[in-house]
């Protein structure tokens, strides 16, 4: 599965879940892209999805070998207060519907370093 093939499948799956992309008074929609949004995009509320345009490699290790396995990392971020716990429902979702290898990270949020609470976890491509 590419990037690309991944946002298709998240943007079905997490309707009505996440927030939105604006772009002046446009509604540009679903806040889930391949990497950085355009610069001029905004979200103000809401769950936000980010997906690493180049899968990461890690190693299965088989009863006689190793496979060397693709996942893609996603991003779930909170935007707005109320949008924390609904940033774990986009993570449930995510991980009940998709393949996932490895746990799901939390990064707590820092409002000294402009750090918005957020989710990392990957997505087995292959």
């Amino acid at each position: 599965m590419t990037p690309e093939q991944l946002e298709e499948r998240l943007k079905a799956l997490l309707s009505g879940l996440v927030g939105s992309y604006k772009e002046a008074s446009f509604d540009r929609g679903a806040a889930i892209s391949v990497g950085e949004p355009p610069k001029t995009y905004r979200i103000t509320s809401g769950v936000e999805v980010r997906i690493e345009p180049a899968p990461g490699m890690e190693p299965e290790y088989l009863h006689t070998h190793t496979v060397l396995g693709e996942d893609l990392s996603v991003r779930v971020i909170a935007h707005g207060g109320a949008a924390a716990s609904n940033a774990a429902a986009v993570v449930r979702r995510i991980t009940s519907a998709l393949p996932t290898t490895g746990g799901v990270n939390f990064i707590p949020a820092n409002e000294t370093h402009e750090i918005l609470a957020q989710y990392v976890l990957r997505v087995r491509s292959q």
